[in-house]
């Protein structure tokens, strides 16, 4: 409830943007996990990384994005050295994003199908 002196705050609303991130995670033989925990730990970690992403996305000079890449390297993440491969169904491509817009996972843990080699 403090502010300085000298400063202007403006507060601007921004707008959500569902993002459905539906994949085949393929684990490697030597994992023990179950697959509904890994369902699980994914749509947790996704929504940790969501909440983190900017307003606008990331801003790479043309407008706003949240990364594939970056999406699928949160999958690979999840079981450390236990993913053997991550095939995306959902998005199809970077998902742009305007200066206004907040992206928010709808995805639950029937999205992922986790598949045991």
């Amino acid at each position: 409830n403090a502010m300085p002196t000298a400063v202007t705050v403006t507060v601007n609303s921004a707008a959500s943007l569902s993002v459905l991130v539906s994949a085949t995670v393929y684990m490697r033989d030597s994992n023990t996990i179950p697959a509904s925990d890994i369902q699980t730990s994914i749509v947790q970690r996704l929504l940790a990384f969501f909440q983190g992403q900017p307003v606008g996305g990331t801003d790479i000079g043309s407008g706003g994005k949240l990364f594939l890449d970056a999406i699928i390297g949160e999958i690979y993440a999840t079981v450390p050295n236990q993913v053997a491969q991550v095939v995306i169904a959902l998005p199809v491509a970077d998902v742009s994003m305007s200066a206004s817009q907040v992206a928010v996972l709808t995805s639950v843990v029937s999205d992922f199908t986790i598949v045991q080699l």
